[in-house]
């Protein structure tokens, strides 16, 4: 999956080449590869190269972020084109639950670098649902944030300055999936609606319970369920239905 970073965090063309990332999952994770104008600005950390270092978002930096909404946690990556780099597993706002190791790789020339980065799927939160991904460069009165999906424009407030918790949990949303769309169709039957679900298969573990049984809490695995977004959905559907004069009768759906 290839991802160019043509924008500032609130929606402006960048002025430079864009920053380019590449996801390629694997077996047994996923290899983050960066290629980016090398700006040099702000200096290099103080930290020693190949290792972790502390607020590493002052600096030169291409981010990645892995988030579930629902718990709110989510994998942070950060990668500094003078070869530090952070991985930080959150819970909740800005709450560090641990700091991980990595393995890094990086390469410079003068006006450009590159970084390759493995990252274990062991790293990730549960059921990944949104990913954004940053890069920041430039000091003081001429910091950059530049950000794949940025806050529209719409929604900026006079005044507004970048906050990276607005970025990563409120600018996310109507993002499009990292994966093959699902596909729903209703259709007339002879007792009742049809549902017929084409949906990506992630293969994660299966409930202990046989298969074609009822069983409580069945979002703990993967699936599929209406919720309030789907109304519209299941009421255009039945107007649809009735109009075409089959015979199904109107249900309440409940939710």
């Amino acid at each position: 999956m290839d991802f160019k970073i043509e924008y500032t965090w609130d929606g402006f063309p960048v002025k430079h080449e864009p920053v380019f990332v590449r996801l390629n999952p694997g077996d047994g994770g996923v290899v983050m590869e960066v290629s980016a104008p090398f700006f040099n600005d702000p200096p290099a950390p103080l930290g020693e190269p190949g290792k972790p270092f502390n607020e590493l978002w002052d600096y030169e930096v291409v981010e990645a972020f892995f988030l579930n909404d629902i718990t709110e946690q989510y994998l942070e990556v950060e990668l500094c084109p003078h070869g530090q780099h952070l991985v930080l597993l959150l819970s909740g706002r800005r709450n560090v639950w641990k700091e991980l190791a990595l393995s890094f790789r990086v390469s410079r020339e003068e006006t450009k670098w590159e970084g390759k980065a493995y990252l274990p799927w062991s790293y990730f939160p549960p059921k990944v649902t949104k990913f954004n991904s940053f890069a920041i460069h430039g000091s003081k009165d001429k910091r950059n944030y530049e950000a794949l999906y940025p806050v529209p424009q719409h929604e900026l407030q006079q005044g507004q300055k970048p906050d990276f918790w607005t970025i990563e949990f409120t600018a996310w949303e109507n993002l499009p999936v990292l994966h093959r769309l699902v596909s729903l169709k209703f259709k007339s039957g002879i007792q009742g609606l049809l549902m017929e679900v084409n949906a990506f298969f992630d293969d994660l573990p299966t409930p202990p319970e046989y298969a074609d049984q009822p069983r409580d809490g069945p979002w703990e695995y993967e699936d599929w369920g209406l919720d309030e977004l789907m109304k519209p959905v299941i009421q255009y559907s039945m107007k649809k239905l009735r109009s075409d004069k089959c015979d199904l009768k109107p249900f309440p759906c409940v939710f």
